[in-house]
Parts: C-alpha cells; structure tokens; sequence
C-alpha cells in the first residue's frame, strides 16, 4: 500500500527539471554518506554534498472537521532540501523550493483506501547551515495533505 511519502515521493520523481536541479536525488530516507541505509548519490566522490531532498512523513492528525467530515485527517510531510553551502547550492534549493510548490501546491492524487488527498504548501523553514551534514545548508518545505482514512457511506 503507498503511502502519502510515496505519493509525493512518485510525483517528484516524475520531475525531470527537478531531478536536474537536486542531482543528489530525491529519498524518502535521512541521508548518510556511508554505511547501512547510505546515500552515496547524494554525495560527490570527495564526499561533498550534491543538492538532494529527503521526503519525512510527520503522521497523520484528525482534521479539525472530522465530526462533519468522518474519518477526515490532516497530515504534515516535510521535504528537506540539502546543498553545499556554496552560493550555487543555494541557488539550487530555492530553485528546487519554487519547482516543489509548482509540483504540489493544488495537486490532488487517490490514496489506496479510496478518496482523494488534496496537498498545499503551509510553509517553509528559510536556509540554515546543517548540523548533521557539515559543509552543507538545508530548508524544507511544509506539506499539508488532507484526506480521508476510508469512504464512509
């Protein structure tokens, strides 16, 4: 069964221009420059940072309507965007910011139970320098997609 992560996950993917952008790909996975669960595309062979995005599900939250909507949900995924911390990776995350909101903002898809889920954007972080990945900057970019669990009669 996909996932809300999937779904998104498939649509971005299906961005050509997006995936010249982010040359780090797109996982749905923290990114690690070696061993188990590595990442070893979204690192150059000096292991420096390529522009990439890892797509985190937030769970799922009842939607305040769910009394006149049932079985109505809201859920937050993020999508982080990771660059060099170079003046050209960040140029490549506002560009892959601006083609994400192009790709999602409105877009609707059928989840697996059913009924469809309708995706915005509700935020974003602003650049900042990485803890994680030293050498690099991130943002991510805030999804709200709400649905419902099942068809109700």
């Amino acid at each position: 069964m996909a996932t809300i992560v999937d779904h998104i996950n498939t649509r971005l993917q299906s961005s050509a221009s997006l995936l010249g952008t982010l040359s780090g790909g797109v996982w749905t996975r923290e990114l690690k420059r070696t061993g188990p669960g590595a990442t070893p595309g979204a690192f150059g062979p000096e292991g420096q940072m390529r522009p990439a995005a890892v797509i985190a599900d937030q769970g799922d939250n009842l939607h305040p309507q769910a009394a006149a909507i049932p079985s109505a949900y809201s859920s937050f995924p993020q999508i982080y965007l990771y660059a060099p911390a170079t003046e050209s990776g960040k140029q490549a995350i506002a560009g892959a910011f601006g083609q994400i909101v192009t790709l999602l903002e409105g877009w609707t898809f059928q989840t697996d139970a059913g009924p469809v889920a309708f995706v915005s954007i509700v935020g974003r972080l602003g650049l900042r320098d990485s803890d994680e990945l030293p050498g690099a900057v991130f943002d991510y970019v805030r999804c709200q997609v709400v649905a419902r669990w099942r068809e109700v009669a």
